[in-house]
């Protein structure tokens, strides 16, 4: 009896063994089949369980990224929920690979994309817009990686500060339930969303984080300070520019004329309050060549008729071939027209709306050069400022978010886009710096307009005495390419100033006709009786206007008298004048008044 209770563990070794065995071997068959396969950083482990006819079923795959590891399975499902918070189970159902890429199909229709570039690896989610799903519980695990995150921003810093540090961003309105260690996913419209893990040129979430962990700030006061320096500069050079005995503009030694330069001397002069000074200088420069100074600086120089007729004819004469150039691809064609916004509004055309949409739609990052983004950028800032939606232009902030971001870089001679070829490119860092002002300046975000100062600060930093500016730049050795004039980046920097702009009359929304001024048109009012809008300017100054979409009216009213036209009214200080087959009536305005009213009456007075 001794003997047994001192040594009685012995008798259950041998059977503690068996069973030991029992259940590793019940394990090892359960688990089934692991397969790992590799993809850039990724490891992906695939494990395979026998059905119950016998083949092989996908039972989980777990995503692993340096420590990071987001599993997904029949067991552990990711869960999506619906707009009225309806749970779902999205698992595994099969898969396939290719050089660049791995595919996972989950069921409901919906499927995760992996792929990898040179910075970053990419987890596409595309959920079936059908299924209305507003939220989507990714959870993740993060053994042995410290991690830093901000409820603001929807994006991880693994590993902060060390050699090994790396960032993991979402896409649209996501954010992070870092406690409960989970990513709470917003897919858009299109059903789509992403995760981006990579360095910190990983998307624009992984870029605000990191530039924010600088220490790197842009006041508004420094800001002001760097812009009124460059446009000093830049106002000097129209002036001296300027072959004022042949009326023509100098562009590095030739001689030319073009609208942007109309524009942009014309608007900078209102701005400095010498305006008077040059108006008339302004017309006899448009008149020399209007074939060359189009039809957009009529707000300044006047010959309104002429000018909308012509500019009508040119759109009706071009507007299939703009359309067939767009459905390759290219914008050109358009982008001569100096603004594709208010080209759009005065065409009036549908059919022209479409092709511009879809042309947007099909952008990628490859076909896009410096100057398309640019005027891309212009539409995609009016279009977010105008009260119509003309166009739907959230693909061009994709293209901002998700490319140009991955691409903006913090070297030794300031912020900038690096282009392919290792080069900043002016242009694109401007445009780009434009598209974040805007956006800033919609949400609030601090963070968007110290990048967006950066951005601009940077380029125009690099002017030359007339305020010229390199289109590339090799940041290391200083080596400079191509010339920018400020004219070219001038709506980018200054929109806020008297630029051309159309203003549309819409009532119940439809688009009735449009206001094309310098001024900004404020308390529209629209009735079938009257139609009645006003507008500032300084006292004495002139200015010029195309309103269209006007009926045959009864009276129309003028510093608040009956004002009778005539088709000579720009001989005058003011004056108007009505085309009814054109449905567009022209006006002169000399202001007495800092605010100015017109009214045009449908009905005779009784």
């Amino acid at each position: 009896m001794i003997e047994i209770k001192k040594h009685w563990y012995k008798l259950l070794f041998t059977p503690a063994c068996l069973i030991l065995f029992l259940v590793i071997a019940i394990v090892s068959f359960s688990g089934g089949k692991v397969v790992t396969t590799k993809l850039g950083q990724l490891a992906i482990q695939i494990r395979e369980i026998p059905s119950q006819d016998g083949t092989a079923q996908l039972d989980q795959i777990n995503i692993l990224y340096k420590g990071l590891s987001f599993k997904i399975s029949r067991k552990f499902p990711i869960v999506a929920y619906d707009t009225k918070e309806k749970p779902m189970a999205l698992y595994p159902i099969s898969y396939k690979e290719d050089s660049s890429s791995f595919y996972i199909n989950l069921n409901a229709g919906a499927m995760i994309k992996l792929r990898t570039g040179a910075t970053d690896t990419i987890l596409e989610l595309n959920i079936p817009s059908n299924l209305n799903l507003s939220r989507i519980d990714f959870p993740f695990s993060a053994s042995g990686l410290k991690i830093e995150g901000s409820s603001d921003i929807p994006v991880l810093a693994l590993n902060p500060q060390g050699e090994d540090e790396f960032f993991l961003s979402l896409s649209g309105n996501s954010k992070i339930d870092i406690p409960g260690k989970k990513l709470l996913i917003v897919p858009g419209i299109s059903g789509k969303a992403s995760i981006t893990l990579g360095v910190p040129s990983g998307g624009k979430s992984v870029f605000v984080f990191w530039y924010r962990t600088q220490g790197r700030e842009i006041t508004e006061r420094q800001f002001k300070a760097g812009l009124k320096d460059y446009m000093d500069k830049s106002y000097q050079g129209f002036k001296n520019r300027l072959d004022t005995e042949n009326l023509l503009w100098s562009y590095n030694g030739e001689k030319d004329l073009r609208p942007e330069t109309i524009i942009a001397y014309a608007a900078e002069s209102i701005e400095r309050e010498q305006y008077p000074d040059i108006q008339e200088t302004l017309s006899k420069i448009a008149d020399s060549k209007p074939e060359k100074s189009g039809f957009f600086p009529v707000v300044y120089t006047g010959n309104l008729q002429y000018r909308t007729e012509e500019f009508y004819s040119k759109l009706n004469k071009n507007r299939a071939n703009i359309i067939r150039d767009l459905k390759n691809g290219n914008f050109d064609s358009l982008v001569s027209f100096y603004d594709i916004f208010d080209t759009l509004i005065i065409d009036g055309s549908p059919y022209l709306a479409k092709a511009v949409q879809d042309a947007i739609n099909a952008l990628s990052e490859d076909n896009i050069s410096p100057k398309i983004f640019a005027s891309l950028v212009r539409l995609l800032i009016k279009q977010k400022q105008s009260q119509f939606s003309l166009l739907d232009v959230s693909k061009i902030e994709d293209i901002i978010d998700n490319y140009i971001f991955k691409s903006i870089k913090l070297t030794q001679r300031g912020l900038f886009f690096i282009n392919n070829e290792g080069k900043a490119d002016m242009m694109i860092s401007i445009a780009t710096g434009a598209a974040l002002t805007q956006e800033a300046e919609e949400t609030g975000d601090e963070n968007l307009k110290s990048i967006a100062r950066d951005l601009i600060l940077s380029s125009i930093k690099m002017s030359d005495e007339y305020g010229k500016i390199p289109e590339k730049l090799n940041p290391n050795t200083g080596t400079k390419e191509g010339t920018i004039f400020p004219e070219d980046i001038y709506p980018l920097i200054k929109s806020e100033t008297k630029l051309p702009r159309t203003t549309i009359i819409a009532k119940d929304g439809k688009i009735k006709g449009w206001i094309f001024s310098l001024v900004s048109i404020e308390n529209i009012k629209i009735s079938d009786k009257e139609e009645s809008f006003e507008f500032d300017f300084p006292v004495g100054w002139i200015h010029h206007m195309v309103i269209n979409g006007v009926r045959e009216y009864k009276r129309l009213e003028i510093l608040k008298l009956t004002w009778r036209t005539t088709r000579l009214f720009e001989q005058y200080p003011m004056g108007a004048y009505f085309t009814p087959e054109n449905r567009t009536l022209y006006i002169k305005y000399q202001h007495r008044d800092t605010r100015e009213r017109v009214v045009i009456s449908y009905q005779s007075e009784e």
